[in-house]
């Protein structure tokens, strides 16, 4: 009987030794990326236009129209905190690597402090959403971010992407859909061909 949970302590210690490990490659791997996309994709965008609320150039996408671009799927599965942080530095809503870093702390620590991430990104999205020239619906917001967290950060992602007019692929692609000049005055109609 004193076997067993000898064996059951070590079978802890082993499973805890992994986990930091599994974290600490999720870390390093995580940061060589945002790095990556930082420098690749973040400092081309710039920054968006202030508008006034009321002012929004686009209609709000639905909740599951992340689906409808595979790029977008795929960057939000696997590297959530980075493109958060491409959205809250391009809306001037937090820098790019407090956003990162603390975006990954909480999903990385979400089973001990999981009612912070979804207030915290409730705030922000209504900053984003703000930028944008909309207005947020504060519960909704609560429960888009407590529930479909993933599915959100898409949508605010496309959203973004729409409003600077570009199109951001995996690798590390960025397509201007419309001249930066342009873009910068606010103009939503010109495309580059």
């Amino acid at each position: 009987y004193g076997e067993s949970s000898e064996e059951s302590e070590e079978t802890k210690a082993a499973r805890a030794k992994l986990h930091l490990v599994v974290v600490l490659l999720n870390l390093v791997i995580m940061s060589v990326f945002a790095y990556l996309y930082n420098r690749n994709v973040v400092v081309k965008l710039g920054v968006l236009p202030e508008r006034a609320l009321g002012d929004a150039a686009r209609q709000r996408m639905g909740l599951f129209e992340c689906f409808t671009d595979l790029h977008t799927c795929l960057y939000v599965a696997f590297c959530m905190p980075i493109i958060l942080a491409k959205n809250y530095q391009v809306t001037k809503v937090m820098s790019f690597w407090p956003a990162c870093i603390g975006t990954f702390l909480l999903t990385l620590l979400k089973a001990e402090f999981c009612i912070f991430l979804p207030l915290l990104r409730m705030m922000a999205s209504t900053q984003v959403q703000r930028q944008l020239g909309r207005r947020a619906d504060l519960p909704m917001e609560c429960l888009v971010n407590c529930f479909c967290l993933p599915c959100d950060v898409g949508r605010e992602s496309m959203e973004v992407d729409a409003e600077l007019g570009v199109r951001i692929t995996c690798p590390f692609n960025v397509e201007f859909l419309r001249s930066r000049n342009l873009l910068e005055e606010g103009s939503n109609n010109a495309v580059i061909r």
